[in-house]
């Protein structure tokens, strides 16, 4: 049953300040380490019926992971007989929150995000650990730029098995295979491409209110290019968004380092013929216009 913790209340050590938001499986709290004077958010599970080890297997996936672009763990306790684990607060707005506001990025700023993502999600998979719900909503952009993944709340531990077989997740970002209960590394990497096509479109390309048509609309893998939502968008980076979201496992990026250095090349590039001959037409317009 969900826990709704109020403004000024006590757990132990722990002052609550505000809601940081509710999901389907914990709401989350700001609150301070009274003992030293620091920040934190506080994870609470909704339901607190489950055994020990249970409640603790977010907590201890997260105790693998330290990198700077992955919300971090501070602890887990038990107060008054509930339970909850300390994370890092990370003062800024989710992706999801961005995107709402701007809509759509500009394609450079996207990418550089996105970069972020696949190093914390590669750094994850090189732990074994299976995100399985990347989306706007779990990536915290702070306020000095650093985009950190969150939510491993049903992330998959892949130590003794090829893939995960709970299918589980939100619709619109799992991948085919995801549907069919045969997640894989490069699931995550299909995920961070639809969150790429999203910041520079401002659009899913597959939605519908229904999620077994979004996932009819997955499995035939016909989507609109980046480029036709948004001329801006070049052409290589629409290249490489739409085999980041390839149907087939085997067509896609196959690791965040392989989407990473697709993406760097782009960003590195020195400017296509047509971005040069569009400058050059600016200049000379500019040189034509007589001074005042």
């Amino acid at each position: 049953m969900s826990q709704v913790l109020f403004k000024g209340q006590q757990l132990g050590k722990y002052e609550v300040i505000d809601s940081l938001g509710t999901g389907g499986f914990a709401s989350v709290y700001l609150a301070r380490d009274q003992w030293i004077n620091k920040l934190v958010a506080l994870k609470v599970p909704h339901y607190q019926n489950y055994d020990l080890d249970h409640l603790l297997k977010e907590p201890r996936m997260l105790a693998r992971l330290t990198h700077p672009n992955i919300i971090g763990v501070m602890g887990a306790e038990k107060e008054g007989g509930l339970f909850f684990f300390v994370m890092e607060y990370v003062e800024g707005e989710s992706f999801e929150t961005l995107l709402e506001r701007e809509k759509m990025l500009p394609h450079g700023l996207a990418c550089r995000y996105i970069l972020q993502v696949c190093d914390a999600v590669g750094y994850a998979h090189s732990q074994m650990i299976l995100h399985r719900d990347l989306r706007p909503a779990n990536i915290m952009l702070s306020k000095t730029g650093a985009a950190k993944v969150g939510d491993f709340g049903v992330a998959a531990l892949m130590e003794k098995t090829p893939y995960a077989k709970t299918i589980i997740g939100t619709p619109p970002y799992m991948s085919a295979e995801h549907f069919q209960g045969k997640a894989v590394y490069a699931s995550d990497v299909y995920s961070i491409g639809i969150i790429l096509y999203e910041m520079v479109t401002a659009q899913l390309p597959y939605y519908d209110v229904n999620p077994a048509k979004i996932e009819a609309l997955i499995m035939e893998g016909k989507c609109t290019p980046p480029r036709i939502h948004n001329k801006d968008v070049p052409r290589e980076l629409n290249n490489i968004i739409l085999r980041t979201m390839a149907r087939e496992v085997q067509n896609r990026y196959q690791s965040c380092a392989e989407l990473a250095e697709a993406i760097s090349l782009f960003i590195g590039k020195p400017l296509e013929k047509k971005e040069m001959a569009d400058i050059k037409t600016r200049i000379r317009a500019r040189e034509q216009t007589p001074s005042l």
